[in-house]
């Protein structure tokens, strides 16, 4: 699993069927699934699969998640 300190830049990006239904920029996560959980609460007219993109700019890497609506 990737790490994450609070003043990580984190990139966020999740899209259902081509269609960009989120996109932003925080700081201030300690983990995963508070990244996850704040994704989660930007998305509120999706249903089906929605694939995540979460980059780390601040350590430099990049993972990939889906989740089901």
């Amino acid at each position: 699993m990737h790490s994450i300190s609070l003043s990580d830049i984190m990139m966020v990006r999740a899209t259902a069927m081509g269609r960009v239904v989120a996109d932003f920029n925080a700081t201030g996560f300690s983990d995963i699934k508070q990244v996850l959980r704040e994704t989660c609460s930007r998305i509120t007219d999706t249903r089906g699969i929605v694939q995540l993109s979460l980059r780390n700019s601040t350590q430099g890497w990049t993972t990939r998640h889906a989740l089901y609506f």
